[in-house]
């Protein structure tokens, strides 16, 4: 094993100095193969940097969105932070597109007839890239299906599928609900009023 070990050394020192002496004798040459190299590793890199989003965002779309028929639901055509910080008003649903509570709520959004008691549309922001940085930018879990509502880019309300308790009766009055953020406000004040004026 040592003897192999020792002829591998030695063929690889030889190796290198024909390297180093071809080089020498031809430094123009070996200049011009090591600024192609160089200039061909730097453009593919680039180019792959440049290529990943694109290539993500078409993974998503022919994965994932496919699987969603419901006019109540909508996909980001541009970047979801941009549209989610400039919308006046919007809903966004987080969720890895798989697991039994995605499967419910896709199945609930692509029946017509549930969905004709839904009173607003909802954006998908499928988790599938980076969920810890968005676990942590969006204070979410992502291993549980999320709704979360946005006034001005500022979340006002939120809830998790899996902390309802009767998911076919409270899903879509939950989700009615979500933008009434201010109501919900409006009662816990008038709860806290009524409690300190009777003392």
């Amino acid at each position: 094993m040592e003897n192999w070990l020792n002829k591998l050394k030695n063929k690889l020192v030889d190796t290198w100095y024909d390297f180093v002496d071809l080089a020498t004798a031809n430094q123009k040459r070996s200049l011009i193969y090591a600024g192609s190299l160089l200039a061909f590793v730097t453009i593919s890199t680039i180019i792959m940097i440049l290529l990943q989003p694109g290539i993500r965002k078409e993974e998503v779309e022919s994965l994932v969105y496919p699987a969603i028929h419901s006019s109540k639901v909508k996909f980001f055509e541009e970047d979801a932070d941009k549209v989610i910080k400039e919308s006046k008003a919007i809903s966004v649903m987080y969720s890895k597109p798989d697991g039994q509570s995605y499967e419910s709520v896709i199945s609930l959004l692509n029946d017509s007839k549930a969905v004709k008691e839904l009173n607003r549309t909802v954006y998908f922001y499928p988790i599938v890239y980076k969920s810890k940085q968005l676990e942590e930018k969006y204070s979410i879990d992502s291993n549980q299906v999320t709704f979360v509502f946005y006034e001005n880019g500022v979340e006002k309300n939120r809830f998790a599928v899996e902390n309802l308790k009767d998911f076919d009766k409270e899903f879509i009055p939950e989700l009615n609900r979500l933008p009434m953020w201010n109501i919900t406000d409006l009662q816990q004040t008038s709860q806290s009023t009524t409690e300190s004026s009777s003392q």
